[in-house]
């Protein structure tokens, strides 16, 4: 073991070499700070007064005051003279001035850092879509990222990879004139782009001009000579046009109309050309059919078409959403709505008029009827019929909506389901009000009609919210839910065990 006199004495002697070494280096900052004025007024010029009778050298630098550094002298508040003549409203405007100045140009200073703000959310929110973008691309699933990158340029128009992007995913689609237009709008921004031109040749080779295909390839080649990719697609180009000169003559045929009708039109704009590239693009995807998507509907955009806004946090309407009622028109439409859809009377109708009704009353007995939904009647079978037994929550819900008016319809349509299958159909979207309308109706009818009960309980109790829907239960479901377990006590449905357990469940006892 160690001294304890040895490493006391130890640490006493470090302790003064440490004093001693920060003393020293206090000095050496101190000479050194000193040695450094020393240089710096040996290095400045000092001018002497001139001496008596000797004539003033022009070299000597005379210091003239600045009218913008000369401070107003005060007014001593005995000066009554200076005082009369001192202009009060003057000096306020002056002031007035200073301040409006500094307020608008702290003012531009905000809406500058305001629109830069602006500018870089959505260069971020370009760039997130873009990314989203090309995951779709690699999965292959080529109209989502159309959707992302079209999003993305709506963000920032500025960046040519987003049309490039977008050109790529037109030629998977096989829609080439809107790849051509998204290559040509790229090749606006940035000329220097290769996969630009290459996907503008991929286009033309596709539209059967081959000579602009062919041009697009030399550039890319001109810009990157050692590109693989180009060197085959021109050499594969040039060997079917030359095998093929018929169809060399008729490319430039078209090329030569098509530059005509380029002469004839007026010049435009730049910004109008991008608008215009926008909209044919647009118009291209709605007309071109697709192959691989033939069981889509071809939904038709109206000039009313309302197109997203993308606004940034700060400038976003803080007011709450309206909520509003929808409902479902089909095969289960409610009573009421086809009730009132029958008391409107074909003379409310826009467009028709009793003379054009009384004018032609063999057209309308011998001619087609036009379809129309005002056709329907209450007492119609589409207002009350049955509907089938659902597979999905949505199904069930909107089946349950159209009748839930009506305790005879919703009594057959939870006949049509077993009661073991609830859980399966339900899992997490089981709510609080229809779970209460489907006790109620197994209170009601079921129990009325003499039918098992016991296995929808059952099923219910086994639905993943059940916990959540039995602590928001009213006295009205557990005065329904006692009905039903006594009566299940009655028809010994179950064994007494499994009543009590399922009592358990539903926090009945």
């Amino acid at each position: 073991m160690a001294d304890p006199v040895f490493i006391q004495k130890q640490v006493k002697d470090n302790t003064e070499d440490l004093h001693n070494f920060v003393r020293d280096l206090k000095l050496w900052e101190e000479e050194m700070k000193r040695k450094d004025r020393q240089l710096s007024n040996d290095q400045k010029e000092e001018i002497f007064p001139p001496v008596r009778r000797a004539k003033i050298s022009n070299n000597v630098p005379t210091k003239k005051p600045n009218s913008d550094n000369i401070t107003k002298k005060r007014i001593p508040s005995y000066d009554y003279k200076t005082w009369d003549q001192f202009d009060v409203d003057k000096a306020c405007e002056e002031i007035d001035t200073k301040d409006n100045k500094s307020e608008s140009e702290d003012e531009n200073e905000n809406e500058e850092e305001k629109a830069r703000q602006e500018e870089k959310y959505k260069k971020e929110m370009a760039l997130y879509e873009k990314e989203i973008g090309n995951k779709h691309v690699k999965a292959g699933k080529w109209d989502e990222a159309i959707e992302s990158y079209s999003r993305a340029i709506a963000a920032y128009s500025r960046d040519p990879i987003f049309y490039a992007n977008r050109a790529l995913c037109y030629l998977k689609k096989k829609k080439f004139q809107a790849a051509e237009m998204d290559c040509e709008a790229s090749l606006k921004l940035d000329s220097t782009y290769v996969k630009a031109y290459l996907r503008c040749a991929a286009a033309h080779e596709a539209l059967c001009r081959y000579e602009d295909a062919r041009h697009k390839l030399r550039c890319a080649l001109q810009l990157e000579p050692n590109n693989v990719q180009a060197q085959r697609d021109l050499e594969r180009l040039t060997n079917q046009v030359t095998k093929n000169p018929i169809k060399e003559s008729e490319t430039k045929q078209s090329e030569a109309k098509v530059q005509k009708q380029d002469n004839e039109k007026e010049p435009e704009s730049v910004a109008a050309k991008q608008i215009n590239v926008t909209n044919k693009i647009l118009e291209n995807s709605k007309t071109e059919p697709v192959k691989e998507c033939r069981t889509e509907p071809n939904w038709q955009h109206s000039d009313s078409t309302i197109l997203p806004i993308s606004k940034p946090p700060h400038l976003r309407s803080k007011k709450p959403l309206k909520r509003i009622e929808i409902h479902d028109v089909g095969l289960n439409m409610p009573k009421h709505v086809c009730v009132r859809l029958a008391q409107v009377k074909p003379q409310d109708l826009p467009g028709t008029s009793e003379s054009s009704m009384s004018s032609s009353p063999a057209q309308s007995s011998t001619g087609p009827k036009p379809r129309s939904i005002l056709t329907l009647n209450p007492s119609s079978s589409t207002c009350k019929g049955l509907p089938p037994p659902p597979k999905t929550s949505v199904q069930f819900h909107i089946s349950w909506n159209g009748i839930k008016s009506d305790n005879k319809l919703c009594y057959q349509f939870l006949k049509q389901i077993p009661g073991e299958e609830l859980p399966e159909i339900f899992k997490e979207s089981l709510e609080s009000r229809t779970f209460t309308s489907i006790v109620q109706i197994l209170a009601l009818e079921f129990t009325a009609a003499g039918d098992e009960v016991l296995p929808y309980l059952q099923g219910l109790a086994k639905v993943r919210r059940f916990s959540t829907l039995v602590l928001f239960m009213s006295p009205a479901d557990k005065t329904n839910l006692t009905t039903l377990f006594d009566y299940c006590t009655q028809k010994t449905e179950a064994s007494p065990d499994e009543i009590a357990r399922l009592r358990k469940l539903y926090e009945l006892l």
